[in-house]
């Protein structure tokens, strides 16, 4: 791999795998000619752009959680995701110039930790809802 500099770079939250998530600003998204990397707090995933399986948007709530999937080929780990703030359709026209599948459906072994990545959507409208937070469920 040759020592450039990234066409893209961006911070947000990552999960690397299920077993190590980081929020805003421990993951780091940067993608060059040859490869992309991304990482979150200490694990950092190098893939040259024939290692991705696929990739997709994870859409969840506008302004505060809009994702990117990143399936490497050889799952190790399963599945990377780069929380971002915004540039996510940037991010996956990079993907797609690179030659990665971003339309792809979710094949069996990652559906299920999407769902897994879904789930918090009820906790947080919730507390959206009750005066953002426990304050408000304890009458403050």
């Amino acid at each position: 791999m040759a020592m450039t500099n990234p066409i893209f770079k961006a911070r947000g939250g990552g999960w690397y795998g299920m077993m190590l998530q980081g929020s805003w600003p421990f993951g780091k998204l940067e993608v060059y000619d040859d490869r992309i990397e991304f990482s979150v707090a200490s694990a950092t995933k190098v893939l040259e752009w024939n290692e991705v399986d696929y990739s997709r948007r994870l859409f969840i709530i506008p302004f505060m959680a809009d994702g990117i999937l990143i399936v490497p080929k050889d799952r190790k780990p399963q599945l990377l995701i780069f929380w971002a703030l915004t540039n996510t359709g940037k991010i996956l026209s990079l993907l797609e110039s690179k030659g990665v599948n971003t339309k792809a459906k979710y094949t069996k072994d990652i559906l299920p930790l999407v769902i897994l990545a879904y789930l918090p959507i009820p906790i947080i409208i919730l507390f959206l809802l009750t005066g953002f937070g426990l304050m408000g469920w304890a009458g403050f």
